[in-house]
């Protein structure tokens, strides 16, 4: 049954840990990319660099759970489940939906791979869009709530009109941040288009799975 989120703003510690340790993860990738560190990476700083901002969304919760779930298996946590969640469909995203950047738009990744690919993706993509999707799916959750339009009696049509604005700013950014990165090959204004829709249903279904009893 779709209810209310009765929790005041940002009273879900994990929401709150994830929203923190955001900046971190980006402040990180920003200095690779403005610095040009990747100019003298290899195959295996590229991992360790995912693994780095990737392992952190797992371990956090772990290390500061929410007093109120303190007591029940870690596998029925909100964050736990919430990262099941977005490896999922980081998973989708790079096995899958990369394919259709490929032959749509000619996007190639020329970051070097050696043993660390899965399916024409290099591993290090599959790890660095963990914290992407983290992050958009927090923030946008927060927004929505503080709104008010994850409420049972917000118009529908509201709802949908806020997550597509919302997803199209997040695919826009998301597009021209990366674009400075010379491995990452992508037409930014054609692709902004066909990746707010990917964005903006999963967002969508994030929220209301969340909100949903």
């Amino acid at each position: 049954r779709f209810v209310e989120h009765t929790l005041p703003d940002m009273s879900n510690k994990h929401e709150f840990l994830f929203l923190i340790y955001s900046p971190l993860w980006m402040l990180l990738v920003a200095s690779v990319v403005v610095f040009k560190f990747y100019e003298d990476f290899t195959a295996e700083t590229y991992m360790l660099v995912g693994l780095t901002v990737s392992l952190p969304c797992f371990f956090l919760p772990l290390l500061f759970p929410d007093p109120a779930e303190k007591k029940i298996p870690f596998y029925e946590r909100y964050a736990f489940r919430v990262n099941v969640w977005i490896a999922i469909q980081s998973f989708i995203g790079n096995h899958f939906i990369t394919h259709y950047f490929y032959n749509i738009l000619g996007m190639r990744y020329t970051v070097p791979v050696g043993p660390w690919g899965l399916n024409g993706v290099p591993i290090v993509m599959f790890l660095m869009t963990h914290p992407y999707f983290l992050s958009y799916h927090i923030i946008a959750t927060v927004l929505l709530r503080k709104l008010g339009l994850l409420k049972p009696i917000t118009s529908p049509v509201s709802r949908l009109t806020a997550v597509f604005v919302l997803s199209y700013v997040t695919a826009f950014l998301e597009t021209w941040s990366i674009a400075a990165f010379p491995h990452y090959v992508r037409c930014v204004y054609v692709g902004v288009f066909l990746w707010v829709r990917v964005v903006e249903c999963d967002v969508t279904s994030f929220s209301l799975h969340k909100h949903t009893r």
